[in-house]
């Protein structure tokens, strides 16, 4: 093998390999899709809390609407155990 026939493998050798530039230029671009994931992450985040705290007052909602309803049953209930007891007396 001559000198010559080394020089040009290692040249092609060197064609395929990175530059500090393309370097560079590789972790800008990281830097800034980065940027925008941290981005998309935080309004998702944002989003989630606000519907999870729509769903959180809707349950505490229907769990008061659950409550009243059965107190009120119960104390219909109640008044027409009274009521039967004194018929039975």
């Amino acid at each position: 093998m001559t000198i010559e026939k080394l020089a040009e493998m290692v040249a092609k050798g060197f064609e395929k390999t990175a530059t500090k530039n393309d370097i560079k230029e590789l972790r800008s671009e990281l830097k800034s899709d980065m940027a925008n994931l941290e981005q998309k992450l935080d309004n998702t985040e944002r989003r989630l809390t606000a519907k999870i705290e729509a769903i959180d007052e809707k349950v505490d909602t229907l769990e008061e609407v659950d409550v009243r309803d059965i107190q009120r049953r119960v104390f219909i209930l109640e008044k027409d155990v009274k009521q039967i007891k004194h018929k039975n007396v």
